[in-house]
């Protein structure tokens, strides 16, 4: 909801974190103004059989910095079930995460997808109830306010 801000006593917007977060590969889409496009993009086939090992060798991280990486990691997985083994493998690869985001642009990127896109949230945010819905989905995040940024 709207509180004050303590920097500037304005007021400013603070969400909660999300009650309806879930896994990567249960999470596809549930968009409430989902459009077709989603599918496209959600039933991508991508080879992720495709393996190579990289050749730099980096240096290692003390403990106490792999340690709170790996804490941070697993805290920010736990909330959002973003490392799923499959988006692993794509982010890992070039190759794969250029193939993801061809896909999203072919799929999404065209003119009428944008204007399908627009007024389905146009139609769905004109229902206060709706909009009432998404505040509650959205907690968690932190909006700066403005004066402050």
């Amino acid at each position: 909801g709207i509180v004050t801000c303590h920097r500037c006593l304005g007021e400013c917007v603070i969400w909660e974190e999300s009650i309806d977060e879930q896994p990567w590969e249960k999470a596809r889409s549930i968009s409430p103004f989902k459009v077709k496009e989603d599918d496209e993009v959600d039933n991508l086939d991508i080879k992720l059989d495709v393996r190579k090992k990289s050749k730099r060798v980096y240096q290692s991280t003390s403990p106490e910095v792999g340690l709170k990486i790996s804490r941070a990691l697993k805290s920010l997985n736990e909330k959002t079930g973003l490392f799923s083994n499959r988006m692993k493998i794509i982010h890992r690869d070039p190759m794969l995460h250029a193939q993801r985001v061809a896909a999203i642009k072919q799929a999404k990127g065209t003119p009428a997808a944008r204007k399908r896109a627009s007024e389905l949230q146009k139609a769905f945010f004109s229902d206060p109830e709706n909009r009432r819905k998404r505040s509650i989905a959205m907690k968690g995040k932190f909006l700066k306010d403005i004066r402050c940024i």
